[in-house]
């Protein structure tokens, strides 16, 4: 019912009387999952391939207040989240080799999508060791970086489950 009235206000109210179209439908679905996944580092390639059937059907989503299809982009942002996390935590089990030469960018919103399970993980290998060297580089041990990493994934994973559908909305 909100979405409805929401819809109703936007296209009679709003400053730029805007129709709720097709248009604005693959906007809002750009919008979405730039906002659940900006720097591309939870979702797979696959996943925004079979979401992206919903991109110029968010208006009738609105129109309707039928959201399902949003709240089951979430839903698989929620599952790759703690597919992530869990990962992130199964690499502080060993320090990091700091002799290898790489690089890793933090500004990913430009980066394709990881095409595969093996590409996500790289990534957050490279994530992990990102944030490892952050704090080493402030004097801590790799244990002492280690637990803080791991105490700090573990609230990120206990986050995930608190979200409710308001929230997702």
């Amino acid at each position: 019912v909100l979405a409805r009235q929401i819809a109703n206000n936007l296209e009679q109210y709003h400053y730029s009387r805007r129709p709720i179209d097709k248009d604005f439908s693959a906007q809002v679905f750009d919008r979405y999952l730039n906002g659940l996944d900006g720097q591309h580092s939870y979702f797979l390639a696959t996943d925004v391939a079979a979401m992206s059937k919903w991109r110029t059907g968010f208006d009738d989503m609105i129109h309707t207040g039928a959201l399902e299809p949003a709240y089951s982009m979430f839903a698989r942002l929620q599952e790759r989240n703690r597919e992530r996390i869990q990962y992130a935590l199964s690499l502080l089990a060993t320090e990091p080799n700091w002799k290898l030469d790489e690089r890793y960018s933090f500004d990913r919103d430009k980066a394709p999508w990881p095409r595969d399970v093996a590409e996500l993980n790289e990534l957050w290998r490279q994530r992990v060791k990102s944030d490892a060297l952050s704090l080493m580089l402030t004097g801590k041990t790799w244990p002492e970086t280690a637990e803080i990493l791991r105490k700090r994934y573990q609230r990120v994973l206990a986050r995930v489950g608190q979200v409710s559908s308001n929230d997702v909305f």
